[in-house]
């Protein structure tokens, strides 16, 4: 009897686990063009960043504004899927994954203080 316990306590323990670490990947958002994916993620120093895959490759780890001095990440999860959707629009033109200063603007990226 008392095995039988342990069984559904480790059954349910292991349900629960499952549950949050699901809830922790929903977190981070998605977007999807043609064979790319953009995938936002939050950075050791507070900002955030992206992913960017062709399939199930990952092709490009953005942690940091590109085209601005110093070492800025993200202000916001949704300044770095703008940027990534950006960049997945070039990649799918077959146009180099660049940006520079204009263009961010263009964009509304926030740049720092």
């Amino acid at each position: 009897m008392i095995k039988k316990n342990y069984i559904l306590l480790f059954f349910v323990a292991t349900l629960i686990v499952s549950f949050i670490l699901k809830e922790k990947q929903s977190e981070v958002a998605e977007f999807h063009e043609g064979r790319f994916t953009v995938q936002t993620f939050k950075t050791d120093g507070g900002g955030w960043g992206y992913f960017i895959s062709n399939g199930k490759k990952r092709i490009i780890k953005q942690e940091l504004i590109p085209a601005v001095p110093g070492k800025i990440p993200f202000q916001s999860e949704e300044d770095a899927l703008k940027t990534g959707r950006f960049v997945i629009k070039k990649l799918s033109k077959n146009k180099l994954p660049t940006i520079n200063r204009q263009e961010l603007d263009s964009l509304r990226i926030f740049l720092g203080s």
